[in-house]
């Protein structure tokens, strides 16, 4: 498993598909989008009738969650084919927004859940029923590696360089290839992909999306996982990336009032806040002298 190579190709063919849209315009690249998908060798894969940014969302999110869970059961590559989800948008209330999600695992009969978002799209916990059930169905349980292929990627993401970040993928990526269901293992691959949306800087392309779906996936397998337990600081860090790369400012303030409590006994935390505090506030006289700050801070 390659924590972010599927990452990669979404990234590249969304960005193909957007400059395809300039060049032929929308409504014709739409047209020739649901054409192919019309006409695609698997007449069986279900289609969503309903399509809009957030249905997208949840859709890729809710399918990222039931692939790695696949993975996990070793599911047989050739019935991976088949979309594994259907989202259906229903109607929104004071309550919030809401979905259901039909879940077709390969040899089972589908099930439905439903999907309530009262906040942020982007929130694991209201993916929570739905990671629970996919697993359940999967008749997966959480693993506790004896030796986990640990390391401290809060003090090595703080160099948010290329070759660091790519040194935590593989090694994040070899770990959750031997153990699937490791919570702490999921957690920190939704650090290095938060990390990695940070580092985002592409003008009129900028576009983290993609990012924030496979961290929210990575989030809701872990909080599943291990639901009897704290969320780890690298989780933290990572929920609380996803939140600045969508600007929810209050919910990051609260989440960066938490984290500073746990520097005294985590210091690789202080840059996090830091660079946290000054991507949610736009306040330059948070950042610490350049002799002190790390990359992370001055990006």
């Amino acid at each position: 498993m390659n924590l972010l190579r599927g990452l990669f190709g979404t990234s590249t063919l969304w960005r193909v598909l957007t400059l395809v849209c300039i060049l032929t315009g929308s409504s014709k690249a739409q047209q020739d989008a649901d054409s192919a998908l019309a006409n695609s060798n698997d007449q069986k894969a279900p289609v969503a009738a309903n399509r809009t940014e957030a249905t997208w969302i949840v859709h890729s999110v809710a399918e990222e969650i039931t692939r790695l869970a696949e993975y996990a059961a070793k599911v047989d590559s050739e019935l991976l084919r088949l979309d594994p989800v259907t989202v259906t948008t229903l109607p929104s209330d004071d309550r919030g927004y809401h979905y259901k999600v039909a879940v077709h695992l390969p040899k089972q009969e589908e099930f439905q859940e439903p999907i309530d978002i009262p906040g942020a799209i982007w929130n694991p916990s209201a993916y929570g029923s739905l990671t629970e059930k996919v697993l359940a169905k999967l008749q997966l349980t959480p693993q506790s590696p004896q030796n986990p292929i640990g390391g401290n990627p809060l003090a090595l993401l703080a160099t948010p360089r290329v070759e660091v970040i790519q040194a935590e993928n593989r090694r994040i990526s070899q770990w959750l290839t031997e153990h699937p269901l490791d919570a702490a293992a999921h957690e920190q691959a939704a650090l290095v992909l938060g990390s990695l949306g940070m580092r985002e800087n592409a003008g009129s392309f900028w576009d983290t999306r993609g990012f924030c779906n496979h961290a929210t996936a990575h989030l809701a397998l872990a909080r599943a996982l291990n639901p009897s337990h704290a969320q780890s600081d690298c989780g933290a860090v990572a929920e609380l990336l996803i939140g600045l790369l969508i600007d929810t400012k209050s919910d990051c303030q609260k989440r960066i009032e938490e984290l500073v409590n746990h520097i005294g006994n985590t210091p690789e935390l202080e840059p996090w806040v830091i660079a946290a505090k000054l991507r949610n506030t736009r306040d330059y006289r948070v950042a610490r002298t350049l002799e002190k700050s790390t990359l992370l801070e001055k990006i």
